[in-house]
């Protein structure tokens, strides 16, 4: 909420249940997701760290 205009809060809380309900289950597709990079599950759980 502090990153996003209020204008949008209505729309954006659609956004993030449709993401859920389609990217992150039932089966995850963090490469997919246009939010991984800030996503916890996919830093701590999918992101490899370099050699």
């Amino acid at each position: 909420m502090q990153v996003l205009p209020k204008e949008i809060w209505g729309e954006i809380g659609m956004a993030i249940s449709f993401l859920g309900r389609e990217i992150c289950r039932p089966q995850p597709k963090c490469e997919e997701c246009p939010i991984n990079e800030v996503c916890n599950y996919y830093n701590t759980v999918f992101k490899k760290d370099p050699i």
